[in-house]
């Protein structure tokens, strides 16, 4: 899990998302709506981050949020 990422920073381990809790199945037909996710990541060093790199698919948009601030799009 986690190894199709890029390594945005080093020492992030992305083995900390899960990632079968944010995608859909596509075998079934899913219900059209908002799908709001929330992960807190804590930094292996115990330190604050200094810099991320997040990947996102979507099909109509989305608003991405670090600590309380938006991000974008």
């Amino acid at each position: 899990m986690g190894s199709h990422l890029p390594s945005a920073c080093p020492g992030f381990d992305a083995e900390q998302l899960d990632l079968d809790k944010l995608s859909t199945n596509t075998a079934v037909t899913t219900p059209v709506g908002i799908r709001a996710f929330r992960k807190t990541i804590q930094s292996p060093y115990g330190k604050g981050a200094v810099c991320t790199k997040v990947v996102i698919t979507t099909d109509n948009g989305y608003s991405i949020y670090a600590n309380g601030q938006t991000l974008g799009p």
